[in-house]
């Protein structure tokens, strides 16, 4: 199901997290939540979220 072409791939994911520009995972999912027009993988979002945050504030 989650290799279905219906479902948003994690670099989709990963771009919708970057252009959010919030710096915390539940802002995050709500952001996804609300803009994301296809379905996502839950866990695979966070998962990068998290990633994609600690890598953020090494610059702030």
């Amino acid at each position: 199901m989650k290799n279905d072409e219906n479902f948003a791939s994690e670099s989709e994911i990963r771009e919708m997290i970057a252009e959010s520009g919030k710096t915390k995972i539940t802002d995050v999912m709500v952001y996804l939540e609300r803009r994301m027009k296809k379905p996502y993988d839950v866990k695979l979002a966070r998962k990068n979220a998290r990633e994609l945050i600690k890598e953020m504030k090494k610059y702030m």
